[in-house]
């Protein structure tokens, strides 16, 4: 009789433990999916990319800027900064941003703030922000009477 009874026990042993395997491979497969769920949506995001392809200093204080998108997304550009400095963008019409489209160029003329000026000789950095927070940077000297 004592035999039958420990025979019972191991027997439900063994279906505890099949139990306990199967809900750790149910969380192993919740999980491997949640991060497989991620990674994809990461890698199917289109990243705006935008690339500053030429500064062209009209005065000591304005600058005209070229941008090109070379994404697949809309990239729509709502601030500037000089060497960390707030400047102001001055769109065509009364836009308050601008939007270039994939493959397109888009041009604005950027002014400085607080009666600065740049310096003969000396390099700039733009910075240009995006409605989503992205940044695209371009330096380039400015020279102010370049030989023709």
């Amino acid at each position: 009789m004592k035999n039958k009874k420990l025979k019972d026990k191991k027997a439900l042993s063994g279906i505890i433990a099949e139990i306990i395997c199967i809900i750790l491979i149910a969380i192993f497969a919740v999980v491997l999916v949640s991060y497989a769920g991620k990674l994809t949506n990461q890698m199917t995001q289109h990243p705006q990319q935008a690339t500053i392809t030429d500064l062209n200093f009209i005065s000591s204080s304005s600058v005209n800027a070229t941008v090109q998108n070379i994404g697949t997304d809309n990239v729509t550009l709502q601030t500037a900064t000089i060497d960390g400095n707030a400047a102001i963008i001055a769109y065509t019409g009364n836009q308050t941003s601008l939007t270039v489209t994939p493959g397109n160029t888009g041009y604005f003329t950027i002014t400085l703030t607080n009666s600065n000026t740049f310096q003969n000789g000396d390099q700039y950095t733009l910075t240009l922000t995006t409605a989503e927070g992205k940044t695209f940077d371009y330096a380039e000297q400015y020279i102010s009477n370049p030989p023709l």
